[in-house]
């Protein structure tokens, strides 16, 4: 159970957007841009369809990433009854 909450934690902080875009758009100068913003922006904004899927699939290998590193780090002992 601790592996899929930090799991799904650290996959939705890495593909925040609402609540960023709707206050600061991006911020001044692009300080507050996380991936998500960055790939909006770019691909609905300036219409590079091809840079924003770039950016989308770097956001799934990085994904993909903080999952296999949580269950490598965090060792599940199996109970046999």
């Amino acid at each position: 159970m601790l592996i899929t909450t930090l799991s799904l934690n650290c996959i939705g902080s890495l593909k925040f957007f609402d609540l960023i875009y709707n206050m600061t758009q991006g911020g001044p100068n692009h300080r507050t841009d996380v991936l998500a913003t960055h790939l909006y922006t770019q691909g609905f904004k300036y219409y590079k369809y091809g840079y924003a899927s770039a950016i989308s699939i770097i956001l799934l290998i990085l994904c993909l990433f903080t999952t296999f590193l949580i269950s490598k780090c965090i060792k599940v002992e199996t109970y046999e009854s």
